[in-house]
């Protein structure tokens, strides 16, 4: 699996590219899409119960777990995002009865899940998201009993539904790297405790590399059934494994990832992480690749391109502050700009290219120059010097 995982990570980049990081609060622009094909891959070391004691598991035993399926995301408006989704799962385990170990293997389509994400608008940097989503588990378990005979299978999963709801959020530094994280209330159903699930992240990124380091965790709110009889919670039986059917779940697991983008429309993400300790759950390292087509394209972008002509006043970017927040423009009052107006920024060359790449807002006009806060960037392209600027839009 390392090999596998050096191998994916120096893939070659040589493309233009599209973004190789997608900051939590971030959404498609309208009529934007995204597809997302992954797998992840858990190898089982040892094992926690609800008291957080770790027991590594015996010679010849094992417990693997693989799931992989696919994502589809859609820009229904510029800050409203839809995601649906389906996984399936392969598990294989190696149990010990009486002195005599046995394989099992177990593999069917897991869940299938709908979610969203509403973001605010970016202000210095700063920018929010609330999310949630709606998981259904597609299979049904039986009940284990102790006094029986081996059983026949191992279960694939917990059985109930999940419904998680929270927020995320990013703050961009001036050199577009990215502190961000999220927090989401999650209900795994009936027979689990409610829990926070959290990631907080720093984000490197270049043209076409980046480096996240982060942390996942998910904290029990202790709710269980059977909090205060454990000795009385039906059985599930989920071979050398502790992962399902837990009595308030939690643990910790630190991740580094690293993204490449590919083309203009495709990324490959790579993470690695290690969940190190925790109550009622598994340890064990955990690997994951994604495989994602990102399209950017929006509905009001496109049209808002096709009638750049349609300004009054036009300018260039004269120079940018150090935070690359406020931008000077060679036009003022003796043009018709004016405070409080917005201002639309282009990427043009005489070839015919003509992309809106920003928008902001004029905090300051003089009568030959301007300041201009700068508080939205469409795409990857950089606002700088000689960027022309278009403001006084004439409305149909």
């Amino acid at each position: 699996m390392l090999k596998l995982l050096w191998i994916t990570l120096f893939i070659p980049t040589f493309c233009l590219a599209q973004n190789a990081h997608i900051p939590f609060a971030r959404t498609l622009l309208e009529g934007g899409s995204e597809y997302d094909i992954y797998i992840d891959y858990m190898n089982t070391t040892s094992l926690t119960n609800y008291d957080g004691i770790n027991t590594a598991i015996g010679d010849g035993l094992s417990y693997q777990k693989i799931n992989a399926g696919a994502n589809f995301k859609y820009g229904i408006t510029s800050k409203l995002e839809g995601m649906l989704g389906a996984n399936v799962r392969y598990i294989q385990s190696n149990v010990e009865f009486d002195a005599e170990i046995f394989s099992y293997t177990k593999a069917g389509f897991e869940s299938a899940i709908i979610g969203f994400k509403y973001a605010f608008d970016e202000e210095d940097g700063m920018r929010y998201a609330i999310q949630g989503w709606y998981r259904q588990p597609m299979y049904s378990n039986e009940i284990f009993d102790a006094t029986a005979e081996r059983p026949d299978e191992i279960v694939l999963g917990d059985t109930g539904r999940d419904i998680a709801i929270g927020a995320s959020f990013y703050n961009k530094t001036s050199s577009n790297n990215y502190l961000e994280g999220r927090a989401l209330y999650r209900d795994p159903g009936a027979e689990l405790s409610s829990e926070i699930l959290s990631h907080l992240q720093y984000s490197l990124v270049w043209r076409y590399v980046a480096f996240n380091l982060g942390v996942e965790n998910v904290y029990s709110l202790e709710n269980d059934a059977y909090n205060n009889d454990e000795l009385n919670k039906p059985v599930l039986f989920q071979g050398t494994s502790a992962g399902f059917n837990s009595i308030n779940r939690q643990w910790t697991a630190p991740y580094i990832e690293l993204n490449f983008a590919l083309g203009d429309s495709w990324r490959v993400e790579s993470q690695l992480a290690q969940i190190y300790t925790g109550n009622s759950t598994d340890l064990g390292p955990r690997l994951s690749f994604n495989l994602v087509k990102r399209k950017e394209a929006s509905k009001a972008l496109e049209k808002r391109v096709q009638k750049f002509k349609e300004y009054t006043v036009e300018g260039t970017v004269t120079k940018l502050s150090k935070s690359k927040k406020i931008a000077v423009v060679d036009i003022g009052l003796e043009v018709g700009l004016r405070k409080g107006m917005k201002v639309d920024f282009y990427y043009f060359d005489f070839r015919g290219g003509n992309i809106l790449i920003g928008s902001g807002t004029v905090v300051k006009a003089g009568a030959s120059k301007s300041l201009v806060h700068i508080k939205q960037r469409n795409g990857r392209r950089r606002i700088k010097e000689g960027t022309v600027i278009r403001s006084g839009e004439i409305k149909e």
